[in-house]
């Protein structure tokens, strides 16, 4: 039960990036390529950096993301209120040869860790302001896609399986802090 919730939160926090969740059906990410993902630079992110904020359910999400330097973005996020305890997270997005990787953290109160090892996946697709990361954690793949939609707020959409082998996908949104 506790590795249960433990993967939950786990999927809740890896889309933090995105702070205002989705009540209708979301947008479809879109769907522009260029060239294979090892042709990708850290520098093409740089529609990421800024200040993003909103809410999950009944918990507020804050994300904040560096603007790219030396190979490199960083993020921090934080998700409170509601039952829940607050919930941090760190985030890596850096040039590692021709590959771009995020790597995340979570974090409890007291930083305590939540899951014991960094999560890792690899940048496969980008396009003028979209992104998609993918990977494998505990066995099972995990997908997460970051994208700027016509109202300029930055989604995200983690897709992944339960231990089960249900699929689950949750999207969320996050409006600019100005």
């Amino acid at each position: 039960m506790q590795r249960l919730k433990q993967a939950i939160i786990l999927g809740i926090v890896a889309v933090m990036m995105a702070v205002w969740a989705s009540t209708a059906a979301s947008e479809d990410p879109p769907t522009t390529k260029r060239g294979p993902a090892g042709a990708a630079r850290v520098d093409d992110l740089a529609w990421l950096a800024g200040s993003w904020h909103g809410t999950f359910g009944d918990s507020r999400i804050e994300e904040s993301w560096t603007a790219p330097s030396n190979g490199a973005l960083l993020g921090m996020s934080r998700m409170g209120g509601g039952r829940g305890a607050a919930t941090y997270e760190i985030l890596l997005i850096e040039q590692e040869d021709e590959n771009v990787l995020l790597r995340l953290k979570l974090f409890g109160p007291r930083l305590h860790d939540r899951n014991g090892r960094v999560i890792e996946m690899k940048l496969t697709r980008t396009g003028q302001r979209e992104a998609t990361f993918e990977g494998v954690q505990d066995g099972r793949p995990e997908r997460l896609r970051y994208w700027i939609n016509e109202q300029d707020e930055l989604q995200a959409r983690l897709e992944k399986q339960k231990p089960d082998g249900k699929p689950m996908v949750l999207d969320f949104r996050m409006k600019r802090v100005k």
